[in-house]
């Protein structure tokens, strides 16, 4: 990931040495309305009002790079300082993130993706959502930024899905990226372990013989019969796979499973509203996760790299419209809150 963002660095810094000026209605005069474009990108348009809020996320960022009597400068962003120009370095970058969207944005169109990523219509959708207080999965605000970050986000993930469909890969292929890092596939502590799970309000008298049980028995079938209110169960859980759930609810279980030895039994404790324990019937360690578990991962990682490094080939060659003078003003006006 590290040589695939220098890539792209390059690839951004090439395209700003080399993009000509536009034309744009409105563009040519230094009277840009918030509606109007003041970019393009393979025919996708970023609008003044777009643009200026994509710039205002890296005012904090380049500001951190000087001094507090720097920054309070009146002529901070105009000023060469240490070879560098402030004014520059927040350009380049939000120029760097439109260009990088709307490439995504074209690419999601050409893949017959449907959602809308026209400025304008992803801050109306924005509103309507917040209006109708509706609630959207991954997203704790409509503020027209982190809608339109959610949006973008949702586009290049689906691009990125697609892209990766087109990528076949051989299972010698796999097998042999499995073997090349198998230090990734690792695990420290991998174990298997006989739980006893039930609700809490069952109860601390339940929980301790349902303990006392499973370190004298180990069949299912044998321990459902006599305790039927108690969830018995078997579970692998390693280093790279410790099961704790979606929202970690689980993770005091692999806590207490990791540090135990073979054929130990833990004290009931309390995992959210129910009482567990757990017997260690086998543990391991420095072991490899078996290469049909981790096939499917490796695929869709090695796919997914591929993917993007698609994405950054289109963006290299993207086909990229501004006018310089009149953005730095448009640049100046939001900086400096004219």
């Amino acid at each position: 990931m590290e040589k695939l963002d220098k890539q792209l660095k390059h690839i951004f810094l090439s395209i700003l040495l080399i993009c000509s000026a536009a034309v744009f209605t409105g563009c040519g005069t230094v009277n840009v309305k918030s509606n109007e474009a003041v970019m393009e990108v393979y025919g996708e348009e970023v609008v003044r009002a777009e643009y200026e809020m994509v710039l205002t996320k890296y005012v904090s960022e380049v500001k951190r790079q000087y001094t507090t009597d720097l920054v309070n400068k009146k002529e901070f962003w105009t000023t060469e300082i240490d070879g560098s120009l402030p004014l520059e370095q927040i350009m380049e970058l939000a120029t760097e993130e439109c260009i990088y969207k709307k490439t995504v944005a074209y690419l999601a169109k050409e893949a017959g993706i449907e959602q809308e990523t026209d400025y304008a219509q992803i801050i109306e959708q924005s509103k309507n959502k917040a209006s109708a207080n509706g609630i959207t999965y991954g997203l704790t605000s409509y503020e027209p930024i982190d809608y339109y970050t959610y949006v973008y986000t949702g586009v290049e993930s689906d691009l990125t899905e697609i892209l990766k469909k087109e990528k076949e890969i051989s299972e010698e292929e796999l097998r042999e990226n499995y073997e090349n890092h198998i230090e990734k596939y690792t695990n420290d502590v991998r174990v298997h372990m006989l739980i006893a799970e039930m609700n809490a309000e069952l109860g601390i008298d339940l929980a301790a013989k349902a303990a006392a049980a499973i370190q004298e028995e180990t069949d299912l079938e044998l321990l459902h019969e006599k305790y039927p209110d108690v969830n018995f169960y078997e579970l692998t859980m390693s280093t790279l796979n410790t099961e704790e759930g979606k929202s970690g609810g689980y993770r005091q279980r692999w806590l207490m499973a990791e540090g135990m030895q073979e054929g130990e039994t833990c004290e009931p404790f309390v995992i959210g509203k129910n009482i567990m324990s757990m017997r260690c019937l086998k543990r391991e360690e420095n072991v490899a996760t078996d290469f049909e578990e981790v096939k499917g991962v490796i695929k869709s990682e090695i796919q997914t790299k591929w993917a993007k490094e698609d994405i950054a080939k289109k963006v290299e060659a993207a086909e990229v419209k501004y006018e310089k003078e009149v953005l730095e003003k448009i640049t100046l006006e939001a900086l400096l809150g004219k």
